[in-house]
C-alpha cells in the first residue's frame, strides 16, 4: 500500500514487476521506465492517479502491459510499434485518451487489446486485419470512437471476443463475423454491438446488442 518507491526503477535486471490490486497510490514513478528487462509490468486495479510517463513504451521487452482501474492519465504512443514481443496490453477503466496509433495493429505476438471504459478517440483502422494473434478486442464506453465499422474482423483467425458497444461507431457488422462465431477455439465467442448498428441476419444467435431491452437485432 501506499506510494510506489522510486527506488524501485533501479531493478535493472528484473523480468516480471507485479503490483496488481496492492492498494498503491499516488503517481507512476518515471524511474520504473529504466527496468530495460521487464516483461510483465502491472500496476492494475489500485489507486493510481496522474500522468504516465511515454518511456514506459521503451520497454522493448514488454509482453503484458497492464495499467487498468486507475484514474491514470496518457495514450498510446506510436513507438508502441517498437514492442514486438507484446501480448497483452490493458489501459480498461483509466483516463487512458487519444486515437489508438495504427502502429498498435502492426504487433505480430499481440493477443489482447482491452481499452473499455477509458477516452479514446478516432476510428478503427483496417489494418487491425493483420493482427493475426489477436484474440481480444475490447474498445467499449469510449465514446469518443467513431467512424465506419472496417468489414475485416470476419478475417482475424483467431479472434475470440469482440466489445464494440457503446462508442459512436457505425455501419454494419459483417457477416463473415457471424460466419466466424462458435465454442471453437479461434471462433468468436462474444460479440457485443450497439443496438443501432446494422447486423447480419441471424444475429441473436450469434451476438448480443447494446441495450439488450427492446433490442431487434
Amino acid at each position: 500500500t501506499g506510494p510506489i518507491p522510486t527506488v524501485h526503477g533501479t531493478l535493472s535486471t528484473i523480468r516480471e514487476y507485479r503490483a496488481g490490486q496492492n492498494g498503491l497510490t499516488g503517481q507512476v514513478p518515471e524511474e520504473l521506465a529504466n527496468m530495460s528487462l521487464v516483461a510483465h509490468f502491472d500496476l492494475g486495479d489500485n489507486d493510481l492517479e496522474g500522468n504516465v510517463t511515454d518511456a514506459l513504451f521503451d520497454l522493448l521487452e514488454l509482453r503484458i502491459l497492464s495499467l487498468h482501474t486507475n484514474d491514470l492519465i496518457g495514450s498510446i504512443p506510436a513507438k508502441v510499434g517498437n514492442l514486438v514481443f507484446l501480448e497483452r496490453i490493458f489501459l480498461n477503466s483509466t483516463l487512458y485518451g487519444g486515437e489508438i496509433p495504427n502502429e498498435l495493429y502492426t504487433l505480430p505476438k499481440l493477443q489482447e487489446i482491452k481499452l473499455r471504459s477509458a477516452r479514446f478517440t478516432g476510428s478503427i483502422d483496417p489494418s487491425i486485419q493483420n493482427l493475426t494473434s489477436l484474440q481480444v478486442f475490447d474498445i467499449s464506453q469510449n465514446s469518443g470512437i467513431g467512424g465506419t465499422i472496417p468489414d475485416v474482423f470476419g478475417d482475424i483467425p483467431f479472434l475470440e471476443e469482440l466489445r464494440l458497444d457503446q462508442t459512436e461507431l457505425t455501419g454494419e457488422l459483417s457477416a463473415s463475423v457471424c460466419e466466424a462465431t462458435g465454442d471453437d477455439f479461434g471462433e468468436i465467442e462474444i460479440l457485443v454491438v450497439d443496438c443501432f448498428i446494422e447486423t447480419p441476419r441471424g444475429f441473436p444467435d450469434c451476438g448480443d446488442c447494446f441495450p439488450r431491452e427492446g433490442c431487434e437485432c
